[in-house]
């Protein structure tokens, strides 16, 4: 299956009124597995082992998306964007992908 580029699920207003009460909300099954097992070994190079990409303390995704093509790959033509918007859960905050 290829990669989803728009969220398998809709958010739901329980997602919302999470994000809004908690400032953050994990979306499950937005993603296609796909996407996990892509990211998963870059997850581990980063945080596990500590493999030194460069991160910027203050925007890390930033950097990543310029030097990790899957990570960017992600960013730009993946779901995560579309799910937050879906939700309009975001008025006047940042979304940080973490």
């Amino acid at each position: 299956m290829p990669l989803n580029t728009s969220p398998l699920r809709d958010i739901t207003q329980e997602d919302i009124d999470t994000y809004n009460r908690d400032g953050a909300v994990c979306l499950r099954k937005v993603l296609h597995q796909d996407w996990i097992d892509m990211l998963l070994p870059i997850a581990r190079d980063v945080i596990v082992d500590k493999k030194d990409v460069g991160l910027l303390p203050t925007i890390p995704g930033r950097y990543m998306a310029r030097c990790i093509p899957e990570y960017r790959k992600m960013v730009f033509e993946g779901p995560i964007a579309e799910a937050a918007q879906q939700g309009d859960a975001i008025e006047g905050n940042p979304v940080l992908l973490r």
